[in-house]
């Protein structure tokens, strides 16, 4: 069977899980899936910038020989499941299309700027019950001051940021937004250190004043520095920080970050909407300490599966 997909479009956290996801249906319905790449604002890079070839699954490749073409939902699993069934009319079973799916996004190849970085960062990450916390707060911020808007379509956005979370951004000002997050995730670490006396933590962000401001808080509040580490981003200083697209951090940066958080013990978000850090559990089984996740695809996982995605270890 020969198929040209639609691709995946969105930030970094989407497009792997709809890479994920193409993937696993190349492996079920044994076909290569041609694919297009766009670069965008929101994720401004070519997609040899981040990966090697996926098995299964070939980027921009122009041909007007395949039989199907499908057009799919930008990055939710489930719906690039529905759509692709939809339109070559066939029936995949669920379980084996998840556990496939959770395969996939373990078994990505990076690039070797990626694969050289991300080796000698988690060289010197300690994991002694290291707690990574990743702020999103640049462009989603005055996203959900607008969202409402949208009406219909705002639903699950809501749904997947919470509504006590939804009326903050949509009523609060940026910076009592900042404060009260940045006390959430101070509480977040405080735990974590009272279980952990000697644990460590790491922050990630696509924003170097957000991370400043979130530490300095963090450290005023009583957190001695001695157990800060810093991340990927955080410790190569200036030369990751530049206005990219919608954000301030290349995206192979920005994926060096998140395969970092992978290999941490415990990840916290201050929003639980962003796939970033939830990409980053699956990968690497690693526990949510923050709000769980509400998206569509988390919940149909854990329903069919019996696990949560970052639980399911086989």
């Amino acid at each position: 069977m020969s198929i040209k997909w639609s691709g995946p479009t969105g930030g970094l956290g989407n497009r792997m899980l709809a890479l994920a996801a193409a993937s696993a249906l190349s492996k079920i319905l044994h076909s290569k899936i041609t694919f297009s790449w766009e670069n965008s604002p929101v994720c401004p890079c070519e997609y040899s910038d981040l990966f090697k070839e996926i098995p299964g699954l070939k980027v921009n490749q122009a041909s007007d020989k395949h039989r199907h073409y499908v057009k799919t939902d930008k990055w939710n699993p489930i719906r690039i499941l529905n759509d692709f069934k939809q339109a070559l009319r066939i029936e995949i079973n669920e379980a084996d299309y998840y556990h496939k799916f959770i395969k996939s996004l373990r078994a990505f190849e990076y690039n070797e700027y990626v694969t050289h970085r991300l080796s000698d960062c988690i060289k010197k990450l300690e994991r002694n019950n290291n707690l990574a916390i990743h702020i999103r707060r640049t462009d989603r911020i005055t996203f959900h001051k607008k969202v409402y808007i949208h009406k219909l379509f705002a639903i699950p956005i809501i749904r997947n940021t919470g509504i006590g979370k939804s009326l903050q951004y949509l009523l609060l000002p940026d910076s009592l937004i900042r404060r009260t997050e940045n006390k959430y995730l101070f509480n977040l670490l405080k735990k974590n250190l009272a279980c952990h006396p000697d644990s460590t933590y790491s922050l990630y962000s696509d924003s170097q004043y957000e991370l400043e401001k979130a530490n300095k808080y963090f450290i005023d509040s009583g957190i001695h520095t001695h157990h800060y580490h810093p991340g990927y981003c955080d410790a190569q200083g200036n030369g990751c920080w530049k206005k990219i697209g919608n954000r301030h951090t290349s995206m192979q940066d920005a994926l060096i970050d998140l395969l970092e958080m992978s290999n941490s013990n415990r990840i916290a978000q201050n929003n639980p909407a962003s796939t970033f850090a939830l990409v980053s559990s699956i990968i690497g089984c690693v526990k949510i300490v923050s709000k769980q996740p509400m998206h569509e695809f988390w919940r149909k996982i854990t329903t069919v599966l019996g696990e949560q995605p970052n639980a399911i270890t086989n």
